[in-house]
């Protein structure tokens, strides 16, 4: 893979991996939706030896929306956890 923008994530069990994932699908996803002279490319490969996602992007903001993206997931995730613990269920 030979990006200008790189990212490289190691997750920590399965549990992390099968997030990130979810996450890079979703962003595949909304890129794969928009007209193809705003889309952003995005490379991925899981390097299993040393068990950690690389991700090239072709631009600086790609890799920012990617990040972006990832945040407001896991922003998404802690409230629902935050409505669940509230609520006792």
């Amino acid at each position: 893979m030979d990006a200008p923008y790189e990212l490289n994530f190691r997750p920590i069990d399965e549990h992390e991996r099968d997030e990130f994932e979810t996450v890079l699908h979703g962003f595949v996803a909304l890129e794969a939706d928009k007209p193809r002279n705003e889309a952003s490319s995005v490379f991925a490969r899981y390097d299993r030896p040393s068990g950690c996602w690389v991700l090239g992007f072709d631009t600086h903001a790609a890799l920012k929306a990617f990040k972006d993206h990832w945040r407001a997931r896991v922003a998404r995730l802690d409230r629902i956890a935050g409505l669940t613990h509230t609520n006792g269920s």
